[in-house]
């Protein structure tokens, strides 16, 4: 995320798994434990990038509500250590 130049990211869950899909279609996988449904949600890095970054520890925790509701990213150390972040709508292609 911290050298991403797209405007908009999206961690998408699909099939237990999880992939970080830049505008360009380019999927980074992300090691990671889903539980829950198949979500896109898209963010733009400004806001996705320093809510997971503030998350002490190795581990956040990313809680998906929907397209159009916040992601609630902690620490999975720390607990009370809450940031939410608003997904954004997708930028139309030209």
């Amino acid at each position: 995320m911290e050298e991403s130049t797209s405007e908009q990211l999206s961690p998408a869950v699909r099939g237990g798994r999880v992939a970080l899909t830049t505008e360009s279609g380019t999927d980074f996988p992300v090691p990671a434990r889903v539980m829950g449904p198949e979500l896109d949600v898209r963010f733009q890095p400004t806001t996705l990038y320093p809510a997971v970054s503030t998350a002490i520890g190795a581990d956040p925790l990313l809680d998906f509500r929907g397209a159009d509701q916040p992601a609630t990213v902690r620490s999975a150390d720390h607990g009370d250590l809450t940031t939410l972040a608003m997904p954004v709508r997708a930028v139309p292609k030209p």
